[in-house]
C-alpha cells in the first residue's frame, strides 16, 4: 500500500484509490503551503492548469521533497508544453481519467506491484473537463523506469 498526497479539485479522485492505498488530501486552496515534508510516497496533483501543477511541484521540490509525483492533465493547448520538459521522477496521465491508469501510474512511480483488484468496472473513462477538440494532442505516458519517468504526446485521432 502506498502512501498519497492528493491535491484535486475534485474529492472524487482521493475516492478512487482509497480502497487500494493510504490517502492524505490536501486542499487545493493551499497547494502553495505544501513542504518538503508532508506525508506520501508518492504526490497526486490535479489543479486544472499545467503552470499550477508545474509551481506546486517545483515547490515542493525546493522545499526538500523527492517524492515522485503524478500530475492528472487536461486537454487544453497549455499542456502540451508541460510534454516537452523532462521531468524525472513525473508522470502524466491524461484525461479522461481512469482508474487503471491512476493505478499503473502509481505503481510505476512507488516501484509496487499493482493491486489484484485493480481492473473493476469504475475502470471506464470518466471525462470531466469535456471532449478533447478535434486535432489537438493527446498527452500520453511513456514507457520509462520510475526514476526515469517521463512524458510523451501521440498524435490525437483523425
Amino acid at each position: 500500500m502506498t502512501r498519497l498526497l492528493v491535491v484535486s479539485r475534485s474529492a472524487a479522485l482521493a475516492q478512487r484509490l482509497r480502497d487500494v492505498h493510504e490517502v492524505v488530501e490536501h486542499p487545493v486552496e493551499h497547494v502553495g503551503e505544501l513542504s518538503g515534508t508532508d506525508p506520501g510516497d508518492v504526490l497526486v496533483l490535479d489543479l486544472g492548469d499545467p503552470d499550477a501543477a508545474l509551481r506546486a511541484l517545483e515547490s515542493v521540490r525546493a522545499r526538500g521533497s523527492r517524492a515522485p509525483a503524478l500530475i492528472v492533465s487536461g486537454y487544453q493547448p497549455a499542456w502540451a508544453n508541460l510534454v516537452e520538459r523532462d521531468l524525472p521522477g513525473v508522470i502524466v496521465i491524461p484525461l479522461p481519467v481512469t482508474r487503471q491508469a491512476l493505478l499503473s501510474g502509481i505503481q510505476q512511480l512507488s516501484g509496487t506491484a499493482q493491486p489484484s483488484d485493480a481492473a473493476q468496472p469504475s475502470d471506464a473513462a470518466q471525462p470531466s473537463d469535456g471532449e478533447r477538440p478535434a486535432g489537438e494532442p493527446e498527452v500520453m505516458v511513456a514507457a520509462a523506469p520510475a526514476a526515469d519517468a517521463t512524458v510523451t504526446a501521440a498524435a490525437a485521432p483523425a
